[in-house]
């Protein structure tokens, strides 16, 4: 007959709580906002100084295969025809 001692230690591990913020940050995976209208990898986000006039823009490749460039709270411009 098995006891709870036996049953715990067949169970599956237990991730400390650091881990489980580490696998909830939106960074990790991808941020969609639709609003926004943003659906994109942190990787495919970057500030740039498109210009050249020291004022930088969030640009973004977003999942729709379009370039957006964000500057304050709207989007500044856009364009399709990546890929």
């Amino acid at each position: 007959m098995s006891t709870a001692e036996d049953t715990e230690k067949d169970g599956p591990p237990v991730a400390d709580a650091s881990a489980k913020k580490v696998a909830k940050s939106p960074w990790l995976s991808a941020y969609h906002n639709s609003v926004a209208g943003i659906k994109a990898a942190s990787s495919c986000m970057q500030l740039v100084d498109v210009y050249g006039d020291g004022d930088a823009k969030l640009v973004v490749a977003d999942g729709d295969q379009r370039l957006k460039m964000y500057k304050g709270g709207g989007c500044h411009d856009s364009c399709a025809g990546l890929g």
